[in-house]
Parts: structure tokens; C-alpha cells; sequence
């Protein structure tokens, strides 16, 4: 897999999230001034939801 200073945001934003749930600080951490900007980064995987796709 080739690695992207792109891929390697996504990977910030969705682990930081992750373990802080605080969408600010990684809007701070990406250098972006607009809480939805920093959103398009963040690969939210429900925990419930996976359990429940997990299931089927």
C-alpha cells in the first residue's frame, strides 16, 4: 500500500477521534478553522454499528 500525506491525515483525524471524540482538536491538529472541513477527515466507525453489521 502506498502511503500519501493525504492517507496519513485521514489516519490522524479518524484515530484521534477516535480516542478523544473531539472533533476541535483535530480541526487544530490539521491546521483547519472550520469544524467541517476537519469532518470530511474522519472516518467514524461506530463500535454499535459494526457489532450489528458484524451480525449479519
Amino acid at each position: 500500500m502506498e502511503v500519501s500525506p493525504h492517507k496519513l491525515r485521514h489516519t490522524l483525524a479518524t484515530r484521534l477521534y477516535s480516542e478523544t471524540k473531539n472533533q476541535a482538536l483535530i480541526a487544530n491538529q490539521l491546521g483547519h478553522t472550520d469544524l467541517n472541513t476537519s469532518a470530511i477527515y474522519i472516518s467514524i466507525v461506530d463500535d454499535e454499528n459494526r457489532k450489528g453489521l458484524d451480525q449479519l
